[in-house]
């Protein structure tokens, strides 16, 4: 099964959120939805999770 991908590049957090909530209601799992911005914008109303989803490197 081929994985797509929709990448968006929003104004504001309110923006953000709005996109997310769509997404949610169309069926997105929350695991599914990342978010990426600088950290000088805050996580105060975001989910935050600091962890990285990369493979670890085969031994």
């Amino acid at each position: 099964m081929s994985k797509q991908a929709v990448v968006c590049i929003t104004g504001n957090e309110m923006q953000t959120i709005s996109i997310v909530n769509q997404l949610r209601a169309e069926g997105f799992a929350a695991d599914d939805i990342s978010i990426l911005y600088p950290d000088s914008l805050g996580n105060a109303d975001l989910g935050y999770e600091k962890h990285t989803k990369a493979p670890e490197k085969e031994r």
